[in-house]
């Protein structure tokens, strides 16, 4: 928006006025931060039948600071800010302040209408999605603290009915049946311990995957931990396990009940989509990568594989293997695994078998020897 405006010492007059009048924009002229003339333009734009009305008033008292500040005698050449409207909403304007050849106390404003840009836009934009994301999170971490508390009941009841069958002396309890019972009390402690870490990450923020806590644990045990929980599963549909783990390294820190829950997912997986009878090799071994030391762990089947162009879709939320697939799940599985894996430092994929079937593979940073994880 740009003015030309000659020398005036007092008030607009003849051909000046006409000029006034004819432009689309509110044009007025202050003498010591107050309207000393106004033309037709501003008036209606300040919801006034005429530019008498406003003479006298304080100028910056007719807008609203929007974040810019208002119009006044030190303030910027131009700015944005919105109108004063009595009995209205406030509506956005430009304003560029002219100063007066000849006069120290007077400056002449024109208001135009503001047109936002697109860099307005988007700000706005951002804005708005940050505040919807706040909501969200927001959402997700009542919805947490909400589980967490809600099922604690049931679990509590569900272990001390154990604990009262385990302890009756009157009662005989078959082999099978107590170790059915100590399985039973033992995963209810986990889904404790679970629900505790929802608790905290609820009050905390952050996300169920993405927070680890890392201590020295033994690899083969989270296994062997995994198996213990599927083993019913496994006996059922008749599907053997083959363990090659690496010796070597197979004591480090890592989140021993994050990543025995990845395995539970993927063994899992591997009875739902694997074949009956069948069998599935989890294997370990030492790599080095991007100047860094990580154990390697395979879990294969010898299931109908998974198609190349599928690969990394399965990965995504609510995306199952199989469509139309008779047995139960949600879709998370993997999702989940794999952003376990990814706090950890690691990387989770899906390959073909030579001879068939499905290989996940995923990593877990080892130490380095100053003992400080590969970023």
């Amino acid at each position: 928006m740009s003015v030309a405006v000659r020398p005036v010492v007092d008030f607009p007059q003849g051909d000046l006025v006409a000029l006034a009048e004819s432009v689309s924009e509110g044009v007025a002229i202050c003498r010591n931060g107050k309207v000393a003339w106004a033309n037709s333009r501003f008036a209606e734009r300040m919801g006034q039948c005429s530019a008498q009305a406003l003479v006298g008033s304080v100028f910056q008292e007719l807008f609203v600071d929007t974040g810019r500040g208002v119009p006044n005698a030190s303030s910027w050449r131009e700015l944005e800010c919105a109108i004063r409207v009595v009995n209205a909403g406030p509506r956005a304007v430009r304003l560029q302040r002219v100063d007066l050849p000849g006069s120290e106390t007077s400056e002449l404003w024109v208001v135009g209408d503001h047109e936002p840009t697109a860099l307005d836009s988007r700000r706005r934009e951002i804005a708005e999605l940050r505040e919807r994301l706040q909501g969200e999170s927001q959402s997700r971490n009542e919805l947490r603290a909400f589980v967490s508390h809600e099922l604690r009941t049931p679990l509590t009841l569900v272990q001390g009915y154990n604990r009262l069958l385990l302890g009756c002396s009157d009662l005989e309890l078959s082999d099978e049946q107590r170790r059915f019972l100590e399985e039973s009390t033992r995963n209810c402690r986990k889904m404790s311990g679970i629900l505790d870490r929802l608790s905290d990450e609820a009050r905390g923020g952050a996300a169920p995957c993405d927070a680890v806590r890392l201590e020295e644990a033994s690899l083969k045990a989270t296994v062997r931990s995994a198996l213990e929980r599927v083993a019913p599963i496994f006996e059922k549909l008749d599907i053997e396990i083959e363990l090659r783990m690496n010796s070597k390294h197979e004591r480090f820190q890592f989140d021993s009940s994050r990543i025995e829950q990845v395995f539970v997912n993927l063994l899992e997986n591997a009875a739902k989509y694997g074949g009956s009878p069948g069998s599935v090799e989890i294997a370990s071994r030492v790599i080095r990568r991007w100047g860094s030391r990580f154990v390697e762990i395979s879990l294969s089947d010898k299931g109908p594989g998974i198609a190349e162009s599928d690969r990394e879709h399965v990965f995504e939320s609510g995306v199952r293997l199989i469509s139309g697939n008779p047995e139960p799940g949600s879709g998370l599985g993997l999702y989940i695994s794999r952003r376990i894996v990814r706090a950890h430092g690691g990387h989770m994929t899906v390959v073909g078998n030579p001879g068939g079937g499905s290989a996940f593979v995923f990593t877990l940073p080892l130490c380095d020897a100053d003992g400080e994880r590969p970023g």
